[in-house]
């Protein structure tokens, strides 16, 4: 099975936050919302991830978001709901329904075409920029 990359990078950055201690050093975050559709239509329980472009600047974390049941999302970086660092973002998009093995229920493949599942090849670019970013409709299509 292919490692989701995503996932990795989301269960890594608490640790990589915690690990520094009291002395961590936060950028400000300001508040980033949207809306995620496959072809015209919400897309429900997507994992997006906001990867910040250039790397310039290292302290610049992603920030990730997953999609309530009309497709709307919330992003955080730090803390939930907190949003991301002002700049540019190639945002990966992934979406894998559950699915019941003997082991008990585990994520399916991504259903997504998968230049959405890489910042190397998606399409979906953003700004962040200071105060709130209510962000235009992202409609992914195959």
């Amino acid at each position: 099975m292919k490692p989701n990359l995503n996932l990795i990078v989301l269960l890594l950055l608490p640790l990589a936050s915690a690990g520094c201690g009291s002395n961590v050093s936060r950028l400000p975050t300001h508040p980033v919302e949207g809306f995620v559709q496959f072809e015209g239509r919400p897309l429900p329980g997507a994992f997006i991830v906001l990867h910040p472009k250039g790397l310039a600047d290292q302290k610049v974390l992603p920030a990730h978001a997953k999609t309530d049941a009309s497709g709307k999302f919330k992003a955080s970086t730090y803390d939930a709901n907190d949003g991301a660092i002002a700049g540019e973002y190639s945002v990966t998009v992934e979406y894998q329904e559950l699915v019941k093995t003997d082991d008990g229920v585990v994520a399916g493949p991504n259903l997504l075409p998968p230049k959405y599942a890489n910042p190397q090849t998606t399409d979906v670019t953003i700004r962040v920029a200071q105060g709130e970013n209510k962000l235009p409709v992202i409609n992914l299509t195959r």
